[in-house]
């Protein structure tokens, strides 16, 4: 059964009259008679019988009329279907964030917030080649691999230390300052733990560490306790919010690592919102390296 045939039946259907519906159908009267007689061949009973000057449906022609009814319903809200997940596609951001997840949400909150029609999809999977960006880190911009489609921020690695502690009344710290000291820091997956791990190294020693953990909130909680210090990421945890804890400068290694954002093009996925949403990145990293120079 052709959808042609199936659509003259429906129309000469609905008008019980061959001249009308080939008139509606813009086709000459025998070619419409032919069409619906191969389809009664090909079904094996009758759809129409004759009535006076027209016809009208047989038993098996209502039946074909109402699945037809069903079959053309369908086939005309397939265009506005189509355009609605075409819509839905260009409203998906897809995000692959490998570092700094609490800077990145941040900007995600403001973002939807402005445009509340966004979708965003959040994914940690260094393998994952689906995403349209990707949130990496580095340890120094001189180690990212330079690309049109990335943008870096970099940022300060400072030390938190307890309120109450000699360390907390000085403008900045080396690390040789700080060699015998109990360390609170994240898990060995985490790339910040490899960055400052690699820090320490630099200046002769590798860190004591006497809890791990991945919430910034236990860490700071921790150090405010007095039961040791840590590397504090000055963009992606965001401000101390507690007396309990200073953040001091590290000024000999200057320590810092570099948020890298990366904008992949997969074939037929990168949306209008992911491309914007990237935009906004760029001018918010724009500004937040502008005031780390100040």
């Amino acid at each position: 059964m052709e959808l042609a045939q199936l659509r003259y039946f429906f129309v000469a259907a609905q008008h019980e009259h061959i001249t009308r519906a080939a008139k509606e159908l813009h086709i000459a009267q025998p070619a419409l008679t032919q069409a619906i007689q191969r389809l009664e061949r090909e079904l094996g009973v009758p759809l129409f019988e004759k009535k006076g000057r027209g016809i009208c449906l047989t038993e098996y022609g209502i039946l074909l009329q109402k699945r037809a009814e069903e079959v053309f319903s369908i086939l005309d809200h397939l265009e506005q279907e189509f355009h609605e997940i075409s819509q839905g596609r260009e409203s998906n951001v897809r995000v692959n964030v490998l570092a700094a997840s609490t800077l990145v949400v941040e900007m995600m909150i403001a973002y939807k917030k402005k445009h509340p029609e966004v979708n965003f999809q959040l994914i940690q999977n260094a393998e994952d080649p689906e995403c349209d960006l990707c949130v990496t880190t580095g340890v120094t911009e001189s180690q990212v691999e330079k690309t049109v489609d990335g943008v870096v921020l970099s940022e300060k690695i400072c030390l938190a230390v307890p309120a109450h502690s000699e360390f907390a009344k000085k403008k900045s710290l080396h690390l040789e300052e700080i060699t015998h000291e109990n360390f609170i820091s994240l898990s060995h997956e985490k790339p910040l733990r490899t960055i400052c791990d690699r820090i320490c190294m630099s200046a002769g020693f590798l860190p004591k560490i006497i809890f791990e953990t991945e919430n910034p909130s236990v860490f700071r909680d921790m150090i405010g306790a007095g039961l040791g210090i840590g590397f504090w990421p000055v963009h992606s945890w965001g401000t101390l919010a507690s007396q309990d804890v200073v953040m001091v400068p590290l000024d000999h290694p200057f320590c810092k690592r570099d948020i890298m954002v990366k904008r992949l093009h997969p074939a037929g996925r990168t949306s209008a919102a992911a491309n914007d949403f990237y935009q906004y990145i760029i001018e918010h990293f724009q500004k937040r390296n502008e005031w780390q120079e100040e």
